[in-house]
């Protein structure tokens, strides 16, 4: 595995293109073995609005450059909380300035 870079910046949290919550985010991009991207990260969403979600699919990061990312939750059954673990399911090349 080969790290590639990171972003970070203010986003907002999406569901299935809607608002839900403010986030700070930051993404780590690796290059696996089999030459595969992949990127995961950490959010810190700015409301409490979403303590109570579980299960939560189709849902996107849109970045603060306006890029949209498709992201999923590994522990999707529990609650959201405002801080959360994630991986980007969508192609990450082009997005931010990750690459060296």
């Amino acid at each position: 595995m080969q790290y590639l870079g990171k972003i970070s910046g203010r986003g907002v949290l999406q569901r299935m293109g809607l608002a839900v919550a403010n986030a700070d985010y930051e993404i780590e991009v690796f290059r696996l073995n089999q030459g595969l991207v992949k990127a995961s990260g950490e959010m810190s969403l700015k409301n409490d609005a979403t303590t109570n979600m579980t299960g939560v699919s189709n849902m996107q990061l849109l970045t603060d450059t306006g890029e949209v990312l498709e992201i999923k939750r590994p522990k999707a059954d529990r609650p959201l909380g405002r801080f959360f673990d994630f991986e980007v399911t969508g192609n990450i090349d082009g997005v931010g300035s990750w690459h060296r």
